[in-house]
C-alpha cells in the first residue's frame, strides 16, 4: 500500500488554470473543478447521472454523497514499470478525488474507447461528449460505491474493496448512463460475448486487467440477468473475490 502523499504526487495530474465549483443535485456535495463552462457542464451531467442510478435503479438512497472531479489535462495511473501509463480517468480511494482528462486534449479527442481488440487501440469507439461523460459517470461511481462499502450501514468498514468488484459496478452504472443507441454501439463491440460471468470468482482485478472493456460489457450482461443481486452480494460485503493487491486507485 502506498499513503496518499507518494499516490497524490505518482499520478502527476497536470492541470490548465481551473476553478472549483458546485454541481448541483439534491443534498449531494458534488464538486467540479474544469476549466471551462462547457467541460463543467459535461462532467456535472456525467457526475449526476451516478447517482440517479445507484439511487434510482440500484437501491442505494440513504446516503448524502460526496463527489469530488478534477478535470485534468495529464492523468496517469501508477503502473509499475510504467510511470508514463496515461489513462482517461482514475479515482484515488486515499485522498478520495477524481481526475479525468479533459475532452479538449488531443489525446482524450484521439483516444478510442470500447476497445474491440485488445491489440489494436484503433478499434475502439471514437470519443464524444457523451462516452467521456461516461468516463465521469465511471470514476464517480467508484467514489460512491467506495462510500457505501464503507458506510456499510453504519458501522463503517476500514478495508478497501477489491478492485475486479470495484470495476463490476463502475461498468454497470457507465453502461446505465448511456443512451440506448450508444449503449447498443458498445455491445456490438464484442459480437462473441452474449451473457454474463458465469462463475463469480472471476470478479478479480487479474481477471479485468486482461480486458478492461470486454469484462465491462460482461459485467453489464451479467446485470441485466440477474439484476441488482451481485452488487447487494458485494456492497453486503459477501462478494469479493479479488487477491486484495490493489493500490488503493481504480
Amino acid at each position: 500500500m502506498f499513503n496518499k502523499t507518494i499516490i497524490a504526487a505518482l499520478l502527476a495530474t497536470v492541470a490548465t488554470t481551473a476553478t472549483a465549483a458546485d454541481c448541483e443535485y439534491g443534498e449531494h456535495d458534488i464538486t467540479i473543478t474544469a476549466a471551462d463552462s462547457a467541460v463543467f457542464d459535461l462532467a456535472c451531467g456525467g457526475a449526476i447521472k451516478a447517482i440517479q442510478i445507484f439511487e434510482d435503479d440500484l437501491g442505494y438512497d440513504k446516503l448524502t454523497y460526496t463527489v469530488d472531479v478534477n478535470i485534468e489535462d495529464e492523468v496517469y495511473y501508477l503502473k509499475p514499470g510504467d510511470p508514463d501509463y496515461r489513462v482517461f480517468g482514475i479515482y484515488d480511494t486515499k485522498i478520495k478525488s477524481i481526475q479525468v482528462s479533459s475532452p479538449t486534449t488531443d489525446y482524450a479527442k484521439e483516444r478510442f474507447v470500447f476497445i474491440a481488440d485488445q491489440a489494436d487501440k484503433t478499434t475502439g469507439l471514437a470519443m464524444t461528449d457523451e462516452l467521456w461523460a461516461s468516463i465521469v459517470t465511471h470514476e464517480v461511481s467508484h467514489s460512491i460505491t467506495d462510500q457505501i462499502w464503507i458506510d456499510n450501514g453504519g458501522l463503517n468498514r476500514s478495508e478497501k474493496l477489491g478492485g475486479g468488484a470495484q470495476e463490476f459496478v463502475a461498468y454497470i452504472v457507465q453502461l446505465m448512463s448511456l443512451s440506448d443507441e450508444t449503449r447498443e454501439q458498445v455491445l456490438n463491440q464484442y459480437p462473441d460475448v452474449d451473457e454474463g460471468f458465469d462463475n463469480k470468482m472471476k470478479l478479480n482485478s487479474l481477471y479485468h486487467m486482461h480486458f478492461p472493456h470486454k469484462y465491462g460489457v460482461i459485467a453489464y450482461n451479467t446485470f441485466t440477468a440477474t439484476g441488482t443481486a451481485w452488487i447487494q452480494e458485494i456492497m453486503n460485503g459477501d462478494l469479493d473475490p479479488d487477491l486484495k493487491f490493489t493500490n488503493g486507485t481504480y
